[in-house]
């Protein structure tokens, strides 16, 4: 019973070790947008606005991403069901940078309110 132990903990260790190794960086953003009846602008630049919505809109905005290094850009959504992105996983190499589209897709029956939630980008070494 104490090998399996001591087993489970060295494969968790080397998994952790992996992990670590070839994630390089990444970059949260957080996303919000409200639905309303007019609608209304963000400018602000603590987070990717989409300001406020009427039903049935569809909002665009673009993301530059950027690397100095080449990288797998892997780009996860989290508590945004309504946004959509042109692209999720991607190769980027050294000093080039890729624009990455978000389209907000306000459905006809969404209930006004806030909505909220975050764009992680991780990177990974691409080795």
């Amino acid at each position: 019973m104490l090998f399996f132990f001591i087993s489970l903990i060295l494969i968790i260790g080397v998994l952790i070790i992996y992990i670590n190794e070839k994630i390089i960086g990444y970059v949260t953003y957080p996303v919000d947008y409200s639905i309303g009846d007019y609608a209304a602008f963000n400018l602000d630049s603590d987070a990717i606005h989409f300001g406020t919505v009427v039903p049935g809109a569809v909002i665009k905005r673009t993301l530059k991403i950027a690397t100095s290094v080449d990288a797998l850009i892997d780009v996860n959504l989290y508590n945004l069901e309504n946004l959509a992105m042109s692209k999720d996983y991607f190769l980027l190499e050294a000093n080039e940078t890729e624009d990455l589209t978000l389209t907000l897709f306000a459905p006809f029956n969404a209930e006004k309110g806030y909505y909220s939630g975050k764009i992680v980008i991780l990177y990974y070494n691409p080795d």
